[in-house]
């Protein structure tokens, strides 16, 4: 009868726990989501509007069955909107360097023309 008892309560505890866990582990997703949704809304890092959306969708849902798809959609779209030449229209990102928005978008023929180098 005791022994019946004690596995009742050790069972109510380890869904406690369980629950303590999972609750934990969503508190943390959300605050991981909110840092990296200020980074590229506040901080503009990332120009590409369906890249961005993307990776919202990725951290709000990160234990989602999609997820392994999203992944290989934002690869697919960062891949896709490189381009090396930074003349080339405007749909598409000049660089990787435009897609974090780091660097001054000068190629280096640019910069040494405009430095009086080249």
């Amino acid at each position: 009868m005791q022994i019946s008892i004690k596995k009742k309560e050790t069972q109510q505890l380890m869904e406690k726990i369980r629950v303590n866990e999972n609750q934990e582990e969503i508190r943390m997703q959300m605050n991981y989501a909110i840092v990296i949704k200020k980074m590229i809304i506040e901080m503009k890092m990332i120009r590409n509007l369906e890249i961005q959306m993307l990776i919202e969708m990725l951290i709000l849902f990160p234990n989602d069955e999609l997820f392994p798809l999203l992944l290989v959609l934002l690869l697919i779209l960062i891949l896709s909107n490189i381009s090396t030449d930074p003349k080339e229209g405007e749909g598409r990102i000049s660089g990787l360097s435009n897609i974090l928005d780091i660097g001054d978008g000068l190629g280096d023929g640019e910069r040494k023309g405009r430095d009086g180098l080249g």
